[in-house]
């Protein structure tokens, strides 16, 4: 054991120290390791080594569960969800149709060229037609191919890799089967579909466990990281082990909703830390794979089935070309995603490398299986060669196709960027010059060697400017977020919204952009009857109240930070648009929602002080200035504030009747036990968007305050208003009633979701028998609409005031 752990540990060493030789000798990572592998083995093979037989015995269950999770895992999780939906067609046709073509032509070639038999071809087939999302994610970002590309051909060899193992267990169960009829190959393609949504629905089970664990550790960034390799792991072999479905389609769902949400789960440390774990398990992994391939290598099986090589090799090229270029011009005339063109085919024929999960699939077919030896040597001389000669060659063909190339929009992009770092670069320097603290000739002499070559030129790119425009604004958000200032429900919206202008300016221009609007999202007629019902959806509101004012408030942060690094004057302009709009509702708001203006900006305020608090502690900690017991007691008692100040803030939500009677400026005057006597009361109501509150001409008995929200009055005196009028927090109505005895002279319909103070007549008689001048208030404001509504005098008053006796 302590040997195999050492040799081990060896290989690791040498694969890390390969990165760095094969830059040298300029040779993929991936071949270097296969050639050192080889190499490894006959030499292994020639001492005699006793372990080597255990160790190829275990290497189908060592690639499959201990090495492909993680780099499934990895490669889900950096590969953009958004990218993979625009190329999804595409990519689903090569991973299943193309696979399956593959394996089609694989196993009758094979049958009819070889005299194999056809369902052991087959079986053949399917296991070399998939291309190794080891070999080929790992070249990929090596040569640095065009990103679309990259996503192409990530996403087949992710998802061809699920579809190839399931094809792969199907047909070697076919084999076994002592005759072939329709009924096997209908339960073969029920048990293809069952198996694959398996994984997907074992993911997203995981998925789901996975967010509600990080939630419970979300201060503890180890705990996290730990989670997410559990969740690789733990997602293959239960599905793959135990349930017997795919294990690869569910740590690949897995991956991709981590992917997507990976910073509304991960706290700040987790989330940079992911980058690192998780390349070094990938680099681990990559380095074991491509090590097992060559020392997989038997000189002797290969010599004894060298008759079947060339053949078997052509035949699988072949394959692959065929099923390449079947596939994708009928999903180009489909026109279900943008076209994938014949410099891109041909890469995805030449970039489809196999790897080690074809050697493990071959190591697993049963003892008995037929010709099993012959199939391992052709699958080893398969992977060589895809390894040692497409590898070595697709720098040359990208080049031939002139893929190497930035494309125009890049291209410009690059330029900007160089010129815009260079100035951010020798910007302090020049102002060191001027003080004298370097050389001017020396800050000179750099600035002119850095002027030349190509640096965009300085003329107007709109493109690159809305593109930093919006994706500083988006960066905002991230920052934001990972400090904890910015809810999730907000950020969710708010990175929709930079997504959905991006798209406008895509389709339609700067045009596109100009006319965009942030919509609030209004709640639907079952929330709004469920608000009404129950105590839970009343929380539910003041929640999407909050999130909306979340929304504004940081919006206009974000676009402020982003007009300063914009010098376009469209792209300005259309942002100080943006911002006054942004300002204008949130004052719309603030007026309507004071409380929960209040509350968002307490909590907005505490957030960012912890935050910035956390960062001053960890900085002095760092620069060992305080200890780590001064630190922790500085983070408890930052902590300690700051659940203070959250739930001061908090209460501003749900504020009691007692306050927001304090807040109506016409009860300000009233004593403390007259206010709390009323506030027992009075009734708090909630008013739906476009549900009259009271209707014209029907008798009124109760006085409303307005609290939050705002209130739009309309009748038949008000038919010729050009706007009508409208009340907000603070202010009343229903006063005419109660005062001259007449019915309701108007329909009082919220505009937005309100809520008021409904306060009835016995509580009102009680008010005003003890302070008279409210009556007075009360009528001065009756008495002024009546005269601005040019209605006829009112009737005499009703005297609420006891009389002497």
């Amino acid at each position: 054991m302590a040997e195999t752990v050492l040799i081990i540990m060896a290989l690791l060493a040498t694969g890390f120290l390969g990165t760095r030789v094969a830059r040298i000798v300029r040779l993929p990572h991936s071949v270097f390791l296969v050639m050192t592998g080889v190499v490894a083995g006959l030499v292994f093979r020639h001492a005699g080594w006793g372990q080597m037989d255990r160790l190829a015995a275990q290497f189908p269950d060592i690639i499959l569960y201990v090495l492909l999770p993680p780099l499934v895992f990895e490669s889900a999780y950096n590969l953009p969800l958004s990218d993979l939906k625009k190329d999804f067609a595409p990519i689903g046709a090569l991973a299943v149709l193309a696979l399956i073509t593959s394996t089609a032509v694989v196993g009758i070639l094979m049958h009819l060229a070889l005299g194999l038999p056809l369902v052991p071809s087959l079986t053949f087939g399917a296991l070399i037609s998939a291309t190794d999302p080891v070999a080929v994610v790992a070249l990929f970002r090596e040569i640095g191919a065009p990103k679309r590309l990259s996503t192409i051909v990530e996403g087949e060899s992710l998802l061809n890799d699920g579809t190839a193992i399931v094809l792969f267990r199907v047909l070697v169960a076919a084999a076994a089967a002592p005759a072939l009829d329709a009924g096997l190959f209908a339960r073969g393609a029920i048990e293809f579909v069952e198996v694959s949504l398996g994984g997907v629905v074992v993911g997203l089970v995981t998925a789901w466990l996975m967010e509600v664990l990080l939630n419970a550790t979300s201060r503890s960034t180890s705990a996290q990281l730990g989670l997410t390799v559990a969740a690789a792991y733990g997602s293959f072999l239960i599905a793959d082990h135990f349930l017997h479905v795919s294990g690869v389609i569910s740590t690949l769902t897995v991956g991709l909703h981590l992917g997507t949400r990976a910073r509304l789960e991960l706290n700040k440390e987790a989330l940079h830390g992911m980058h690192h774990i998780w390349e070094f398990l990938s680099l681990a992994a990559n380095t074991l794979v491509f090590f097992a391939v060559g020392v997989t290598v038997d000189p002797a099986v290969m010599a004894g089935s060298l008759k079947y090589i060339p053949a078997t090799v052509a035949i699988a090229y072949l394959a692959r070309a065929v099923s390449v270029f079947t596939t994708i011009p009928p999903v180009n005339a489909l026109r279900l995603a943008a076209p994938v063109g014949f410099a891109y085919q041909t890469i995805l024929l030449w970039g489809g490398l196999r790897g080690g999960l074809a050697l493990g699939l071959v190591l697993l077919l049963p003892d008995g299986f037929p010709h099993k030896q012959t199939f391992l040597a052709v699958a080893t001389a398969v992977v060589l060669s895809t390894l040692f000669i497409n590898a070595l060659t697709i720098r040359g063909v990208m080049r031939l196709l002139k893929l190497d190339r930035l494309d125009p929009d890049d291209e410009r992009f690059y330029g900007r960027t160089i010129r815009l770092l260079r100035e951010s670069l020798l910007a302090p320097m020049v102002r060191a010059s001027e003080t004298g603290g370097i050389s001017g000739a020396i800050v000179e002499h750099h600035r002119g060697a850095e002027s030349e070559g190509h640096d965009g030129g300085g003329e107007r790119d709109v493109h690159f400017a809305v593109n930093s425009f919006l994706l500083t604004e988006r960066g905002y958000y991230d920052d934001k977020i990972e400090d904890g200032i910015l809810s999730r429900k907000a950020y969710v919206q708010l990175v929709e919204s930079v997504a959905d202008r991006l798209e406008a300016f895509d389709r339609r221009g700067i045009g596109g952009l100009r006319g965009w609007r942030l919509e609030r999202r209004h709640e639907s007629y079952w929330a709004r009857i469920i608000s009404r019902l129950l105590p839970a959806g009343h929380h539910a509101r003041i929640a999407r109240l909050t999130v909306g004012l979340e929304v504004l408030l940081h919006r206009r942060l974000a676009v402020e930070e982003a007009l300063k690094g914009v010098d376009d004057p469209e792209v300005k302009a259309i942002g100080k648009e943006e911002l006054s709009r942004t300002i204008a509702q949130l004052s719309d708001f603030h007026r309507m929602y004071p409380d929960h203006a209040t509350a968002v900006q307490s909590l907005f305020l505490a957030n960012t002080m912890n935050a910035g608090a956390e960062k001053a502690a960890q900085r002095l900690f760092d620069a060992g200035i305080i200890s780590a017991a001064v630190c922790a007691r500085a983070r408890e008692h930052i902590e300690a504030g700051h659940d203070r100040a959250v739930e001061e803030a908090r209460a501003y939500l749900n504020p009691t009747t007692l306050h927001l009677l304090s807040r109506v400026p016409l009860f300000l005057r009233l004593p403390g036990a007259v206010r709390e006597r009323l506030a027992a009361n009075a009734r708090r109501v909630p008013a739906d968007p476009g549900r009259p509150v009271v209707s014209e001409g029907e008798p009124g008995s109760s006085f409303f305050l307005v609290t939050a929200g705002v209130i739009e009055v309309s009748g038949s005196r008000l038919r010729e208003a050009e706007h009508k009028p409208r009340l907000f927090a603070g202010d009343f109505f229903g006063e005419l009633s109660l005062l001259f005895g007449s019915p309701r002279n108007a329909t009082v319909t919220p505009v937005v979701a309100s809520e008021l103070l409904e306060i009835d007549r016995h509580g009102f008689d009680d008010m005003t028998r003890e302070h008279p001048e409210i009556v007075a208030e009360i009528r001065a404001t009756a008495a002024k609409r009546v005269a601005e509504d040019n209605l006829p005098p009112p009737p005499p008053p009703i005297d609420f005031c006891p009389r002497a006796s």
